[in-house]
């Protein structure tokens, strides 16, 4: 998978599908912190662009792998898909490393920040291939849920705020002695000379694609 500009740290995933479009646990969810899918079948390369699936090792009750990519951060940076023209998904034979299918998504008016980009399904015991599309808004965490994945990490969830410190009371003025004029000496204006120096001083500070996970 990858971009024509990439501004944005995007991380891939797939997800291992039963019928009901949903993972067994959370070992059919393939990502950057468990990279290959348990018992075989799925394996994510180190730079997050490309996975190698092996439909004869996948186990039985999988029937679909859903292909999504999701903005690091994104609802935290105020960012989306749209600052991408496209992203593109590409299906090579992976012996011969032909070109099967290609598909170029565009991405320019997307608010979401996570994306379901394409998915590959079983039927009448043959795999093929299907462009999604899919957004959905939040990040990780909501497209992880949709297909059962339960992040307790979210790096979408903003940490919350440090507790504020209590305010301290006001004391009262009821009944407080009214404090008593102090004397003054006064000085004639020729006896004291007033220095206006000093000074300010202002100091002023002055694509290719970005990692994936």
């Amino acid at each position: 998978m990858g971009a024509d500009q990439f501004p944005l740290e995007l991380d891939s995933s797939a997800f291992a599908l039963t019928g009901q479009g949903k993972v067994r646990g959370d070992e059919d969810f393939v990502f950057y912190n468990q990279p290959m899918l348990s018992g075989g079948g799925i394996q994510r390369s180190s730079d997050g662009r490309q996975f190698t699936i092996d439909f004869q090792s996948l186990p039985s009750a999988i029937e679909k792998i859903a292909l999504t990519l999701t903005i690091h951060q994104g609802q935290r940076r105020g960012q989306s898909f749209s600052q991408l023209r496209q992203v593109t998904v590409e299906l090579r034979d992976a012996q011969s490393k032909a070109g099967i299918a290609t598909f170029p998504l565009a991405t320019g008016g997307m608010a979401e920040t996570a994306l379901v980009v394409a998915e590959l399904y079983r039927r009448n015991n043959e795999w093929k291939f299907r462009a999604v599309g899919q957004g959905f808004v939040g990040g990780l965490g909501p497209l992880a849920s949709h297909f059962g994945v339960a992040i307790d990490d979210d790096p979408d969830v903003a940490e919350p705020p440090p507790p504020q410190p209590a305010a301290r009371p006001i004391p009262s003025v009821r009944n407080q002695p009214v404090p008593q004029p102090t004397p003054v000496t006064c000085v004639t204006s020729r006896s004291i000379r007033k220095n206006h120096s000093g000074e300010k001083a202002t100091r002023f500070a002055e694509e290719d694609w970005s990692r994936v996970r």
